[in-house]
């Protein structure tokens, strides 16, 4: 979804590929989104935030939300 997830970090931010922090993100019961400033599918590493809310920001960015934390898996 648009926009970056706001309130409580789950894990400190950190740079990697998304489809590596959506994994450290699976791994953390509080974690329950990444969001990052860079495109929607970036081809390197981002500077990916690890939440522990649902609610996003107006501020232009990207947000997966964890499988299961809104929808089924």
């Amino acid at each position: 979804m648009p926009g970056l997830l706001s309130g409580a970090d789950a894990l400190p931010p950190a740079t990697m590929a998304v489809a590596d922090a959506q994994a450290a993100c699976a791994g953390v019961p509080l974690c329950y989104g990444i969001s990052w400033t860079g495109p929607l599918n970036p081809a390197g590493p981002q500077q990916i935030s690890f939440k522990s809310s649902t609610v996003a920001q107006g501020m232009t960015g990207n947000t997966l939300l964890r499988c299961g934390v809104q929808t089924p898996c």
